[in-house]
């Protein structure tokens, strides 16, 4: 999986469970974080701005991860889905609402400022691999 922060830096989550930041201009490895998920990361999605920098990844092992994007220390993870994590995104509106897709078939949203789980919808039949979020007017 791949997210971009600007043009020119990537990162890019592994199926050994890593993630790399890369200098899309040199195509050099900055930074390396091994084992951030077990079964590989599936999915990233990050906020910068100058308030708030973070990312957050979705991994096999059905945990989400939120780490700090300075230092790329863990600052929490939520381990609510039964299988993988196929989507993370964070919120266009609230940048404290972190949402996830699993392959359990279920939506959760997580608020990093009370620390819980705030939404739980869930599918009895099919799959979910993807989410998006409307930038323009409808918001959920």
């Amino acid at each position: 999986c791949l997210s971009l922060l600007d043009s020119a830096v990537i990162l890019s989550g592994w199926q050994d469970g890593s993630i790399r930041c890369t200098d899309s201009l040199s195509n050099q490895v900055k930074w390396l974080l091994p084992s951030a998920h077990r079964d590989g990361t599936l999915s990233i999605a990050i906020h910068h701005n100058s308030a708030l920098q973070y990312f957050a990844t979705g991994g096999g092992d059905g945990a989400v991860r939120v780490w700090k994007f300075s230092n790329r220390e863990l600052v929490t993870q939520y381990t609510e889905h039964r299988k993988g994590v196929a989507k993370v995104l964070i919120d266009e509106k609230s940048p404290n609402l972190v949402h996830s897709v699993g392959g359990d078939c279920s939506v959760l949203t997580y608020d990093l400022k009370a620390g819980r789980r705030v939404i739980c919808h869930v599918a009895n039949t099919g799959s979910m691999c993807c989410m998006t979020q409307r930038k323009d007017s409808e918001l959920e």
